[in-house]
């Protein structure tokens, strides 16, 4: 149960935790005794500095803050027994005893921010500034994540307890988590044992639980012919982090354990194992631990290096205080709390982590945060930050306009009307969805956490679409985004363009309440155009081989949005209060815009430093010369 590397550290020190303060039986006629009484000392002090590092499992990680409070606990008892025994204050020994002090002290103060800031910034490595739309590819429906991590767990535990077998009261579903296999997003998690008495009557389960994020009628899969013996339900030393621990890693400190499966579906734990760099503090990634659960085979592998499959390397919680290093101390630690010029920090959510796993298009996997100003008391971003979940070397930073995750969050439960009383919103998950910062918020039910509505939110304004599944919430954010058509900027993931043709085929169908015409065009057949008669009231009595006219929302899509209907050859007349209606809600739209715009100028100039906020002004009163 105990190797070689880990006794050791226990043996040394107890031999120095058990050093015999009693200077007074060290003179040559007392030598003997003073060993004896130090080599007692030392034989127990070693016995429960074994045990609890094999209970507790403490990282022994250079500059060894564990040895430092064990020597400040075992000192301090071996200076009351040195006393006790002579009934004398053990002053030479208090004075040794004080020097490890300031020496521990100093140490700890050697981490302070105020003297390493510099360090602290630097732990994230090199962040570059990108451009949202060329590195985040418009989403794949398909890959739309809509199963929360809350209804994940419940379907888990649904599908275990509906097992044929005995498996309910045997074993439990452990922690869900996130993962990426073969490109599709799921949610995994390994059946756990229920306590002491079921892990020593079968000391394995069978498997795991693993759960589609991308398809909410798709049913969990339980694998149930596995044996996993090392997990962390398990007892002594089958216990996870205990096995890990005793076979040679206790020189690390273990954070972040993780459930995987590879590509080939087989379940692995995966565990980051960091030291410090900056004294007792600023934890650095050296690698991630993976370990079979079946066999207890443990492979290192480092950041980088790593074999593709293994999504999580960087820990949740380390990514999070690098990134807020990063935008705290950007111009020192001073600065950081009283001018806080330039200041930024990752954007509070108060229902669950600041940073969250997000893939993209190509596979790669990251830790995304928005990131708002030290000032900002409202719910703005100034831009987000998407930093690798293998290594320290693929860290962005965009510069984006917008709301954050927590307002995101209210504008959905405001949506939800008298229906947020038994639903409620989840994480939102950001998307680059044509060209657009959005947040897919999954809806579920309270209590009972099943998908009940999807709901997309476009970060720049709030405004919130909502549908029964994935499929109706895009097309009704496809509504929203094309229904005014000044108010879109075009990018290359979409941009408004003019159709005319001969209408070959015309249908309806009822969408949230709202009914939608679809047309097929001669001119294009490979494309099918959905249209409200909010758009144009002709669209209700336009016929197949009549010849319209629309402006769409140019998307990879079968099924596109139109923004502009014309029935043309008709040209039915409005009335004076209804072109004075649709004149204001124009100048209303025009008006929104420019506040937008002028709001996002100035959150862009305020994350600006002092130098380039001189370099533009230079340069627009040279332009104004």
């Amino acid at each position: 149960m105990f190797n070689l590397e880990f006794v050791i550290p226990a043996i040394v020190l107890g031999i120095i935790g058990g050093f015999n303060f009693n200077f007074s039986e060290a003179r040559e006629e007392n030598f003997g005794k003073y060993l004896g009484t130090w080599a007692i000392q030392s034989a127990i002090f070693t016995l429960i500095t074994g045990f609890w590092f094999w209970l507790f499992k403490p990282s022994i990680v250079a500059p060894y803050p564990t040895i430092f409070w064990f020597l400040v606990v075992w000192w301090l008892i071996g200076l009351i027994i040195a006393g006790v025994r002579t009934d004398e204050f053990p002053s030479v020994g208090a004075i040794i005893y004080a020097i490890f002090i300031i020496i521990f002290m100093i140490q700890a103060c050697g981490g302070c921010a105020a003297l390493r800031h510099g360090e602290y910034r630097g732990l994230i490595g090199g962040v570059k500034e990108g451009n949202w739309n060329e590195d985040m590819a418009p989403v794949d429906e398909a890959h739309v994540r809509v199963v929360s991590k809350e209804q994940a767990q419940y379907l888990a535990d649904k599908v275990l307890g509906e097992s044929m077998e005995v498996l309910g009261s045997r074993y439990k579903v452990g922690k869900v988590d996130v993962c990426n296999v073969n490109g599709e997003i799921v949610w995994a998690a390994p059946l756990e044992f229920r306590g002491f008495r079921k892990w020593t009557q079968f000391k394995t389960t069978p498997g795991y639980v693993m759960v589609s994020a991308e398809d909410n009628n798709r049913k969990p899969v339980l694998v149930d012919t596995l044996k996993l013996k090392y997990l962390p339900s398990a007892f002594w030393g089958s216990n996870l982090h205990r096995y890990v621990y005793t076979h040679g890693y206790q020189g690390y400190q273990l954070r972040e354990t993780s459930f995987e499966v590879d590509d080939n579906y087989k379940p692995y734990f995966t565990i980051s194992a960091t030291k410090p760099s900056i004294s007792f503090y600023g934890p650095v990634t050296h690698g991630v631990i993976v370990v079979d659960p079946q066999t207890g085979n443990i492979k290192w592998q480092e950041p980088g290096k790593a074999d593709p499959w293994i999504d999580r390397i960087i820990p949740e919680e380390i990514a999070e205080s690098y990134i807020n290093s990063w935008g705290k101390y950007v111009k020192g630690w001073w600065n950081s709390f009283w001018g806080e010029e330039g200041v930024i920090k990752g954007t509070p959510y108060a229902y669950g982590s600041d940073v969250w796993f997000v893939p993209d298009i190509n596979g790669n996997n990251f830790w995304y945060t928005g990131m708002t100003s030290s000032s900002s008391e409202d719910q703005a971003l100034v831009g987000v930050v998407l930093m690798s979940t293998r290594d320290n070397n693929s860290t962005k930073f965009y510069r984006v306009s917008g709301s954050n995750e927590q307002a995101v969050f209210d504008a959905v439960t405001q949506s939800l009307g008298a229906d947020a009383q038994k639903w409620c919103p989840t994480q939102p998950i950001p998307y680059n969805i044509y060209g657009e910062l959005s947040f897919v918020v999954p809806v579920v039910g309270i209590g009972k956490p099943i998908l009940q509505k999807v709901a997309i939110v476009r970060a720049s304004n709030l405004n919130v679409a909502l549908g029964d599944d994935k499929r109706s919430a895009l097309r009704q954010y496809q509504r929203i985004l094309s229904s005014n058509g000044n108010v879109i900027a075009p990018t290359h993931a979409h941009e408004l363009r003019q159709v005319k043709g001969l209408v070959v085929r015309k249908g309806w169908e009822i969408q949230d309440d709202i009914m939608v015409f679809f047309f097929l065009l001669d001119s294009a057949p490979d494309k099918l155009f959905s249209v409200t008669s909010d758009n144009n009231a002709e669209v209700i009595i336009a016929q197949t081989g009549d010849r319209v006219s629309m402006t769409f929302l140019n998307t990879d899509e079968e099924i596109v949005p139109a923004s502009e209907f014309d029935l043309i050859g008709i040209n039915l007349k409005k009335s004076e209060v209804q072109t004075a209606y649709e004149f204001q809600v124009k100048e209303s739209e025009d008006r929104t815009r420019q506040i937008e715009k002028i709001r996002a100028d100035e959150r862009e100039w305020e994350n600006l430093s002092q130098s380039e906020r001189r370099e533009l002004i230079k340069i627009y009163r040279e332009q104004k010369k």
